[in-house]
């Protein structure tokens, strides 16, 4: 079976995007269904770099994409751990 070296990186990029998308979700869910529905509507004859930059609102930065996808993560484990020390002092959600 032959390993492509490059598999595993389709889904890094799916990954940081993914998390942006969310975000955008999370602040402005009816702006953002409405970008994302317009992309779906228009078909995928474009170049994927095109689309990319109509979902996000701008052309992507991936090295800015990783910092703010691990500020995601710190903001999103921190609440856990506030969630966490709130049960294990009984009290509860």
């Amino acid at each position: 079976m032959y390993d492509d070296p490059n598999y595993l990186v389709n889904y890094l990029y799916a990954g940081l995007l993914a998390v942006q998308l969310y975000v955008q979700d999370q602040r402005d869910p009816e702006r953002f269904r409405q970008r994302y529905l317009a992309v779906l509507g228009e078909g995928f004859d474009r170049a994927p770099n095109e689309q990319v930059a109509q979902l996000l609102g701008q052309a992507p930065d991936w090295p800015a994409l990783v910092d703010a996808d691990l500020q995601v993560f710190n903001q999103l484990a921190a609440q856990l751990r506030a969630l966490h020390a709130r049960i294990e002092q009984g009290q509860g959600a």
